[in-house]
């Protein structure tokens, strides 16, 4: 996660960890995964160290 935060929006972020974490289960739910693996050990980058807060939005103006 630590080149998430130099890149991505806090937003891109949580829906990236929220899939990561997800699959992450799944795999030791499912035996795929170690059971000595410790999902609690992955960590998101906390909300000071993100580069970007915020994407911005583009809005298209309308020509008359």
């Amino acid at each position: 996660m630590d080149t998430l935060k130099e890149k991505y929006a806090k937003g891109s972020i949580n829906k990236t960890w929220v899939v990561l974490k997800q699959a992450l289960q799944y795999g030791l739910d499912k035996g795929y995964l170690n059971k000595d693996f410790r999902l609690d050990k992955v960590q998101k980058p906390s909300e000071r160290e993100i580069a970007k807060k915020k994407k911005e939005i583009q809005f298209t103006t309308l020509v008359h």
